[in-house]
């Protein structure tokens, strides 16, 4: 799916838990603009299985697309994991957002990243932004807005 930008769009999530990969769908639920980006889901095989997909096809009913779930064959561990689903998807998008299974985002996350890419996307020395928060998890709704 293209969308209204110039250039594709798509944010990937690992898996690591069922509760906070709920938490987290529920935050990106909310946020805006969202149905202008395709979602992949990078799944380490568990016996989770099933309820990770449940939970992604709850979060799927609430858009107007469907998300691409890519199940490893094997456990391939956190690091290697990222690296083999951003290395594929960076053939097919020019702008990948990799979120995590256990991040809330706030409602103007993608405002942000649209924001930076037109920022940085002809500067070459601009790998990668960040919109990591240093905080106490304790303190979760400090950090976060609605």
């Amino acid at each position: 799916m293209l969308n209204s930008h110039a250039i594709p769009k798509e944010i990937m999530i690992e898996f690591f838990s069922i509760v906070y990969l709920k938490k987290t769908l529920d935050s990106w639920e909310k946020v805006r603009g969202l149905d202008d980006y395709d979602f992949y889901f990078k799944i380490e095989p568990s016996e989770h299985t099933q309820g990770i997909l449940d939970v992604i096809g709850n979060f799927d009913s609430h858009r107007n697309s469907v998300s691409t779930i890519l199940l490893n064959k094997t456990v391939l561990g956190n690091g290697f994991n990222a690296w083999e689903a951003l290395d594929s998807l960076f053939q097919k998008y020019d702008f990948v957002i990799l979120a995590e299974d256990d991040i809330i985002v706030s409602k103007d996350i993608l405002e942000y990243f649209n924001f930076t890419e037109k920022m940085f996307n002809d500067k070459s020395e601009i790998a990668i932004v960040s919109a990591n928060t240093k905080g106490k998890s304790s303190e979760a709704h400090l950090l976060v807005r609605e």
